[in-house]
């Protein structure tokens, strides 16, 4: 999520719009990111974590798919958008469930490793979409980012769940 949000400046005034017009699509992308935080929070609690992680990733496809080929600053806008909401649910679903599977002194460095991890993953493929939408395109971007997030929906799809553990509450 993080590489595409990154390169989206870059696509927006490739798609020959103003320098300005970045401004409209990054802001509904932090809408869908963090705006509807509640919203998706109650929502991961009535699907369950799995199906929300799953649709999470499923949002994300669709939104780094057309990012393909729609080419205006609406069209973007939407785009981003589902991008952020497809990342809200991703991310709220796995960081839940991540925490669950922790005892409780583990939750707090668990969770910043991971978001480390996640943080240089997003910035080696940022400058890997940057190098293959230089060479190749928007296309290029949007097929490899498609696929780096519907491979991992495909696995956690097919792959049992595993049974869930009470939550130890935090002392």
């Amino acid at each position: 999520m993080a590489g595409i949000m990154n390169l989206s400046g870059y696509v927006v005034v490739g798609h020959q719009h103003e320098q300005a017009d970045v401004f409209t699509v990054i802001s509904l992308h932090i809408v869908g990111m963090f705006g509807l935080v509640l919203v998706v929070g109650e929502l991961v609690d009535r699907l369950g974590r799995r199906p929300s992680l799953i649709s999470g990733l499923a949002i994300m496809a669709v939104s780094t798919i057309m990012l393909g080929w729609v080419e205006s600053i609406p069209g973007m806008s939407v785009s981003l958008f589902l991008l952020g909401l497809g990342w809200n649910l991703s991310y709220v679903s796995a960081t839940a469930e991540l925490v669950t599977h922790a005892k409780p002194i583990e939750r707090g460095r668990l969770v910043g490793f991971t978001d480390l991890v996640a943080g240089l993953s997003a910035a080696a493929l940022a400058l890997l979409g940057g190098l293959a939408y230089t060479e190749w395109g928007v296309a290029s971007l949007a097929i490899g980012a498609t696929f780096a997030v519907v491979v991992p929906a495909l696995v956690i799809s097919v792959r049992r769940a595993p049974a869930t553990p009470a939550p130890e509450p935090a002392s």
